[in-house]
């Protein structure tokens, strides 16, 4: 005998609700886009201005410097730069490298006018052509249009001229945020020159790689490195003090003295030096009758003698530490024993 199955209305009636509601629930996720975009496009998306500044910080590197102007004329999007943005150096269709926007809060999240940078410890060697470009959030944006712009322009400068071209760039910042913030201070005028405040460093060491190290003069305050430049030593100097009178009469008649009497030249100068520089110093004395005064004028003859060739300036310099030792023994030995 078969077993009797109960009857259940409750079963029943939610069986049929789903065979109603699958097909309802099929339609309307058909009917549902796949992705919801949140961005319009800017009203004015430009890279106004690129720049390459070859041996920036090592030879044979490169940096890029690219201002843009990305603009909306009623309100800003609730995603920031960097979600909506990404900052694309190409070489053709190759992508050299990526970046993303800074969303700076001074004083558009990054919005309106920037700065976007790239930095390359080997300068690319182009197949196609260089060039900078920025591109919205493909996730974000309904198109590809609209919300694009590149600049192959590139104009290669100096990297001498990157503090001056960026002290000019943080101008026209503070300039074009003023309109929406008055308050708004990157750059400022200091006893150096014209120098970033923090909000400023902190701008442009976010959207300029290695700025710090290739523009330490556009920084309150930054460790440099000196330069180091060794010095070849030579006796040019000494060698036309030396021959100051070769090939006068004078010369030629103290180089005859001196062979006749058998003594080197240099002593004899120095001896003729020595008797005039005392001649000198008692005619100082009995002219001023000041001791002192002649001794000075002794000692300035000597040098005189030493610049011209006639004795040398170690013989002088001998003097000069016999000078310092007396007068050490008379203002402190001397005292010390009376």
């Amino acid at each position: 005998m078969e077993p009797v199955i109960p009857y259940n209305g409750d079963h029943l009636m939610l069986a049929r609700i789903r065979k109603l509601l699958l097909p309802l629930v099929v339609i309307i996720a058909a009917l549902l886009p796949s992705t919801v975009f949140a961005i319009d496009n800017p009203t004015t998306i430009v890279i106004t201005q690129v720049r390459g500044y070859r041996d920036a910080q090592v030879a044979g590197d490169l940096l890029i410097v690219g201002e843009y102007l990305i603009l909306y004329s009623v309100g800003l999007p609730d995603e920031t730069i960097q979600e909506a943005f990404v900052g694309r150096f190409l070489d053709g269709a190759t992508e050299l490298a990526t970046t993303s926007l800074y969303p700076f809060v001074i004083p558009n999240l990054g919005y309106d006018r920037g700065l976007i940078g790239f930095y390359f410890d080997t300068e690319p060697v182009p197949a196609t052509g260089l060039e900078l470009v920025i591109q919205g959030n493909p996730s974000l944006f309904p198109t590809p249009s609209g919300n694009r712009a590149a600049n192959s322009g590139i104009e290669f400068r100096s990297k001498s001229t990157i503090v001056t071209d960026l002290r000019l760039k943080g101008l026209i910042l503070e300039s074009a945020w003023r309109i929406t913030d008055i308050t708004t201070d990157i750059i400022e005028g200091t006893a150096q020159g014209l120098r970033l405040t923090p909000d400023g460093e902190e701008y442009f060491t976010n959207t300029i790689p290695l700025v710090r190290s290739v523009a330490g003069g556009l920084f309150q305050s930054n460790v440099f490195t000196p330069s180091v430049q060794e010095e070849t030593f030579t006796n040019v100097y000494a060698d036309s003090i030396r021959d100051y009178w070769v090939g006068t009469d004078f010369d030629n008649a103290v180089t005859g003295l001196a062979d006749y009497i058998d003594t080197p030249k240099i002593i004899f100068t120095t001896a003729m030096l020595m008797l005039v520089a005392t001649a000198i110093a008692f005619y100082v004395i009995q002219a001023t009758q000041n001791s002192g005064m002649g001794v000075m004028s002794g000692i300035v003859v000597l040098c005189i003698g030493a610049i011209v060739g006639w004795t040398t300036f170690q013989f002088v310099a001998l003097l000069g530490l016999i000078g310092a030792l007396a007068i050490g023994y008379v203002f402190f030995y001397q005292k010390s024993t009376s």
